[in-house]
């Protein structure tokens, strides 16, 4: 049996001023900021939204050049973690990557 599923909220954190202003313009006047804890004696002033705003605007940063940063906080948890919406893998992270150099070390042994 699994476990009950924890209640989990979405940020976002801006990089600047204009993403800010587009932000709240786009979420309305209730909107607020809220400081997050990231870290060890670190928070963030970020805008708390669902997971299908950060899917949008993950879409539409790509033309308009929004400059933010996407977090993830879950229930129990004592910060939130960052979460990369829409960003390419590393190169080197790829599965067809990592078979091509195992199988290039492979053929260096012998």
């Amino acid at each position: 049996m699994k476990g009950k599923k924890s209640a989990t909220r979405w940020f976002i954190r801006p990089r600047d001023k204009h993403t800010s202003d587009c932000i709240a313009q786009m979420l309305g006047t209730s909107a607020t900021m809220e400081d997050v804890p990231v870290g060890k004696n670190k928070k963030f002033p970020m805008w708390e939204v669902v997971e299908y705003f950060i899917i949008d605007f993950v879409e539409k940063s790509r033309s308009s050049g929004y400059k933010f940063e996407s977090y993830r906080w879950r229930e129990g948890e004592a910060k939130a973690e960052r979460w990369p919406f829409g960003q390419p893998k590393k190169i080197a992270q790829t599965r067809e990557v990592k078979r091509i150099k195992k199988e290039l070390a492979k053929k260096q042994k012998t």
